[in-house]
């Protein structure tokens, strides 16, 4: 797998251990019987706080203006130009700099939603491509349910043809190959298994991606994160 499509978040994901875990260890951490499933109780209880499994959550347009007006960055230099203001008054500095740095702040605001847009209008480009509806076992028995209602733990099953719902742990996999186009935006083909193969989260064989489309074989798998939590939103998000 290459390092450089997946430069942006690397060090976001260095430290995960989920391919590294035993299987107990993955029950524990996921509060979830990899046998059995997810109770249905369970499962709303972790969809409560977890939230749905989309690549984006859609906002008012006023909210998403007020969110990027008063960001990390732009407050900073409000509180800045309230500063200089106060200086001015006392005659320190002339009004060019605390009349400035709000306008500064402006700009960044209108670049900030430009991309922020972009970036949903990609999200929402893959999301389209990706099906509704996906095989789970809860309760020892399979389900289809919608895609939107998976949650760490949620044991996935994927077949050929299929798309990859979450990222997820393999448990068992059958000669399965999978195409991680989505996230190389190139074909790259590479093998599954149930096997950890690599001290790295990305390069290990026991991985399998949000959005990876199952081209050979089948696997078995549990989703160990959902939504924007995912490898696949975090870069798109990074872009």
């Amino acid at each position: 797998m290459s390092e450089e499509g997946y430069s942006p978040v690397r060090e976001d994901i260095a430290n995960l251990t989920w391919h590294k875990m035993t299987p107990e260890e993955l029950s524990k951490n996921l509060q979830s019987d990899l046998n059995e499933g997810l109770t249905q109780e369970k499962a709303q209880q972790k969809l409560k706080s977890t939230g749905r499994n989309c690549l984006y959550e859609d906002q008012s347009a006023f909210y998403k203006i007020l969110k990027h007006l008063f960001s990390r960055i732009t407050v900073p230099l409000y509180i800045l130009a309230f500063l200089f203001y106060l200086a001015y008054r006392e005659g320190l500095i002339n009004s060019f700099l605390y009349r400035s740095l709000p306008l500064i702040a402006f700009v960044i605001s209108v670049i900030t939603i430009i991309k922020s847009e972009n970036a949903a209008k990609e999200i929402k480009l893959v999301e389209n491509q990706i099906p509704q509806k996906c095989t789970v076992i809860r309760e020892k028995k399979e389900m289809i349910i919608s895609r939107y209602e998976i949650v760490p733990g949620d044991i996935i099953l994927v077949k050929i043809g299929e798309t990859v719902p979450a990222d997820i742990r393999i448990l068992s996999a059958n000669d399965c190959k999978i195409n991680i186009q989505c996230l190389t935006d190139s074909e790259t083909i590479l093998e599954r298994s149930e096997k950890c193969t690599s001290q790295e989260f990305l390069q290990s064989q026991n991985i399998s991606y949000f959005g990876s489309l199952c081209v050979q074989g089948e696997c078995k798998g549990v989703a160990i994160t959902t939504g924007q939590k995912t490898l696949l939103s975090r870069l798109v998000h990074s872009k």
